[in-house]
């Protein structure tokens, strides 16, 4: 079953706390020993999701219709495919992962 996310953009505020058209999405809890700046890191990580997914997206429809019109046979671009690919699949159907 295919994964729907919170539509973009998201963003972050300043209690580690990631929001997405008015709601909140996330929160970057606190783990012991660990600084107000991992913490908001951890929080624009989350943010950037929806931005990096889509281009993620983009990414692989480009690189397919690369490899489709050109003579590659590069195990590098064919490992690189594969890693977004599973990546797309993760956050979106981890079921067939």
């Amino acid at each position: 079953m295919m994964r729907k996310h919170t539509p973009g953009p998201w963003y972050t505020t300043h209690h580690f706390t990631v929001m997405g058209r008015g709601f909140r999405v996330a929160l970057a809890d606190e783990i012991p020993g660990q600084d107000a700046l991992t913490r908001d890191a951890n929080a624009a990580l989350m943010a950037a999701a929806p931005d990096m997914l889509t281009a993620l997206l983009n990414v692989r429809g480009i690189m397919a219709q690369l490899v489709a019109q050109s003579d590659f046979d590069s195990e590098e671009v064919e490992k690189v495919y594969m890693e977004v690919v599973a990546s797309i699949k993760l956050a979106l159907d981890p079921e067939e992962v």
